[in-house]
């Protein structure tokens, strides 16, 4: 996962240094795949959660119920 020092050190070595994805990815002890997503990226986005629902959110009602009585 890429926080936000690793998205800048990416786009330092790549404007300052002409570094290639590849030697970066070996520099940064990273994969290719998001060194290059990196690259493509004009600024750093964090990643969403995606939302999850619980298991018990079909039994909600019923719990409430149950616990009011």
């Amino acid at each position: 996962m890429m926080d936000s020092a690793c998205f800048c050190h990416i786009q330092h070595l790549h404007a300052h240094q002409g570094l290639s994805a590849s030697q970066m990815a070996k520099a940064l002890t990273l994969a290719l795949q998001p060194v290059s997503y990196g690259l493509a990226q004009a600024h750093f986005r964090p990643r969403q959660p995606r939302p999850c629902p619980s298991t018990r959110d079909p039994f909600t009602p019923e719990m409430v119920r149950l616990l009011e009585r």
